[in-house]
Parts: structure tokens; sequence; C-alpha cells
């Protein structure tokens, strides 16, 4: 009886792997490689985290990400078509963008050792209702653009709460109709290492937002996601203009 059982345990932790497995297409980073150069990223966004405004910085943003891509030996073309089938695939990207959030805590606890006043380790605002975004509010994405995406991460404290509601919100202008839309995406990772996630496509110029809900059984100790811009898609002369970013924390009532 005892090893009928352990037959089919054995036969449903096979089951298991089989259905969870996605096979990475050919031509497509796989996700070592993407969650490398994701850390790669974040880490550069937060060297550099351009406004629109700063033509500078953009310029030592563009000789970064080439950094970057020489560094993995890719292309923006493998990297943009990558971001696509990630993104049409957001359960293995969302778990590839846990792993990321694992090496910044690493990195950021590092960090903490040697910078006191490390933005990171500031206490998130009191309140019911608070914007918790961390990074500019304002940006462009265009075909010479150093990256065509926006990562975030932002840790829990003392202030987050059981049943949190998150709206991570932006506004577009000068979008042109375009083939593969953009998206935003959040995301919660739980203390059990379980996550929630949610995107939405953003349609046309205006305002979108995308809406997340904490699980009541759990807690989660961070709140990740991106902003996503298909660049390639653009004609030279396009841009597109993200402004007003914000990312709502709303205590339950």
């Amino acid at each position: 009886m005892k090893n009928r059982y352990s037959f089919v345990a054995v036969c449903c932790v096979m089951l298991l792997s089989l259905f969870s497995c996605v096979k990475v297409p050919d031509g497509i980073l796989d996700e070592k490689q993407m969650e490398d150069i994701l850390y790669e990223i974040h880490l550069s966004e937060g060297l550099e985290d351009v406004m629109i405004e700063d033509y500078v910085s953009r310029q030592k943003k563009e000789i970064l990400k080439k950094g970057v891509f020489a560094k993995y030996k890719i292309t923006p073309e493998q990297f943009d078509s990558s971001l696509m089938w990630y993104g049409r695939n957001l359960e293995l990207y969302v778990d590839v963008y846990r792993k990321v959030i694992k090496r910044l805590e690493d990195e950021n606890e590092r960090v903490k050792k040697m910078v006191e006043a490390d933005e990171m380790q500031t206490l998130s605002m009191r309140g019911d209702t608070v914007d918790i975004w961390k990074k500019g509010r304002t940006y462009e994405f265009m075909p010479t653009s150093a990256y065509n995406i926006l990562p975030f991460s932002v840790a829990t404290d003392e202030n987050f709460q059981f049943m949190d509601k998150f709206v991570l919100g932006v506004h577009v202008r000068m979008m042109p109709d375009m083939s593969e839309h953009p998206r935003i995406l959040i995301a919660l990772e739980n203390v059990d290492s379980t996550f929630l996630y949610k995107s939405e496509p953003i349609l046309r110029n205006g305002w979108t937002e995308v809406e997340l809900k904490s699980d009541t059984a759990v807690f989660f100790r961070n709140v990740f996601g991106d902003i996503y811009f298909p660049t390639d898609r653009l004609a030279p002369d396009q841009r597109i203009i993200v402004d007003s970013i914000r990312l709502m924390r709303i205590h339950p009532k």
C-alpha cells in the first residue's frame, strides 16, 4: 500500500511539472538571461532615473543600455521580442521578476551597510490612501530610448496592511495606433513566495490604470511591476510621453 501511494505521488509530481513547464522558443531569451538583464536594468534605473527634460542623463542612459546588451551579447531586437513573448506568458514573467526582486533585496541589504540614508530605507507615508511611487513622474519612450520598459519595486514596511489595494495609473500622450499594445503590470510577492499579478493594456491616449488587491490570508513583502511600450513599432520620429505616474496604496475600510 505504501509503495502504491509513493507511485501515485511521483506521478502527480511529474504531471505538475509537465503542465507547469512553458518552453521558451528559439530566439527568445531564456528565464536566466531575462532575469540577469532585468536585474541590470533595475540597477541602471537606480543610477539614472531619467526625467524627460534631462537630455544629458538620457545620453548617459543610452550608454548604460548599450553596456547591458553588450555584456550579455544580445541585440535590442532580441530584448524587445523577448519582452513581447514574456508579456504573453505573464505567469512565467512574474516568476522571473520575483527572482530579480530577491537579487535587488540582497543588493539593497549590502548597500544599507554602506549608506545610512538610502531611499529604500525610508518608511512610506502613513495614511489610508498614499502614493508610494518612488521614481520620476514623466518619461518618454521612442525608438532611440535606452529602454522600452520602466520597472519598479517597492518593499513593504510597517505602514502596509493586510488587504491593502494598489492602483498603478499612467497618463499617456502622443501614442499612435500600434499593432502591439503597450501595457502596465502590477504584482505582489507574498511572504510565502506565492504571488498575485494583473496587467492592463494601454489602448488609447489618456488615463489607464490597473488595480490589484492583496490576499486576505497571507501578507506580502513586495509590490512590483513595470510599464512597457513596444517602441520598435514606432516610426523614427514618433515618441510616446507618459506622465502623472502614480502607485496608490489604499488601506481597507
